[in-house]
């Protein structure tokens, strides 16, 4: 794994290093943070579809899911599964937009 690391970083560093030759220093680092948060924005994705998504259908398939759908009406649960979800990626969303903000300088 650190030799799949530090050749990912030498890519990272070539694409870098092109850039400054080619667009300027500055340009060069909004370019590169912007690229570096569309990837974590992209791990995030893929973290949330392959480990989260099956965790809640498997909590709302639970004992806790079918009470909860005793207590609510039956769609309840998909219902507040979805709000959820939904401000969870509200406030990623705006957590990324500052983070861009910061990284163009804004």
């Amino acid at each position: 794994m650190p030799v799949f690391a530090a050749f990912i970083g030498s890519i990272g560093m070539g694409v870098y290093n092109l850039l400054v030759a080619l667009v300027g220093v500055r340009l060069a680092m909004r370019v590169a943070a912007v690229i570096s948060l569309a990837t974590i924005y992209t791990a995030c994705v893929i973290y949330f579809s392959t480990i989260i998504v099956p965790w809640l259908e498997a909590l709302f398939m639970s004992g806790y899911g079918q009470l909860l759908g005793l207590l609510f009406p039956p769609i309840s649960g998909t219902v507040l599964a979805g709000l959820g979800a939904y401000w969870t990626c509200v406030a990623g969303a705006q957590y990324v937009g500052n983070l861009m903000k910061i990284a163009i300088g804004k």
